[in-house]
């Protein structure tokens, strides 16, 4: 069962990438928590984004960077937190 997992995650990536020509994805399903939703980190390309000068200049060329916002950094990486997660209902 677990190796059937990875190759439908495999697969759905997969798809996403190839066919749909995403450059990004979300996995996993929603608890409705909002855990997920900070303390983010997020990779461009193949590296984790780890200079807010860089993170600025992605800003202006995909519009999907404008909904977080850098609340720190640690030796990973920049750490976000997403824009549209309603602080009170935790959505």
């Amino acid at each position: 069962m677990e190796k059937f997992k990875l190759t439908l995650k495999k697969l759905k990536a997969w798809y996403f990438t190839k066919i749909l020509r995403k450059t990004y994805y979300r996995v996993g399903s929603c608890n409705m928590c909002g855990r997920c939703c900070e303390k983010i980190y997020v990779k461009h390309g193949k590296r984790v984004i780890d200079d807010e000068d860089f993170f600025n200049k992605l800003k202006t060329m995909h519009n999907f960077y404008d909904g977080l916002t850098c609340i720190g950094k640690d030796e990973t990486g920049l750490i976000f937190r997403c824009n549209h997660l309603d602080q009170e209902t935790r959505k």
